[in-house]
């Protein structure tokens, strides 16, 4: 009997303890995907866009509340980005519940460019703000 209480001991301390949650962790990436549209007069195929999102996701596994973004160009470019921004160029996107994403049409005017990604959230009532570059294409 002695025995099967040790084994029975070992075997529950073998369960790994519940890990805290981590909270929120984003990723933001651009998101560029193209389809073959034909051939030209030379018979090279030719491509066109039908995706250029700027997507923010949260592989976390908690919400990032209130959360806003604003992009800042790292070379000489121009992007057009399909959101509403305030006067100081942040866009509100609310809340981000985990494993949940967003994706705003960006489009860069100027072939490939990176992009500065400044991002800032409210989690169990603590500001976080993290900075994020990628490229557009």
């Amino acid at each position: 009997m002695r025995d099967a209480l040790e084994y029975g001991l070992d075997a529950f301390d073998a369960i790994p303890a519940p890990s805290a949650p981590a909270g929120a962790k984003l990723v933001v990436s651009h998101d560029h995907q193209t389809e073959q549209s034909g051939t030209d007069k030379n018979g090279k195929v030719k491509y066109r866009h039908v995706v250029r999102d700027l997507v923010i996701k949260n592989s976390g596994d908690g919400a990032a509340e209130d959360l806003r973004f604003k992009i800042e160009l790292v070379d000489d470019g121009h992007v057009h980005l399909d959101a509403e921004t305030d006067k100081e160029g942040w866009v509100t996107v609310g809340d981000l519940t985990d494993g949940s994403k967003r994706s705003w049409t960006c489009v860069p005017m100027t072939g490939h460019v990176d992009v500065r990604v400044f991002t800032t959230w409210v989690e169990n009532g603590q500001t976080h703000e993290k900075t994020f570059t990628t490229t557009g294409t």
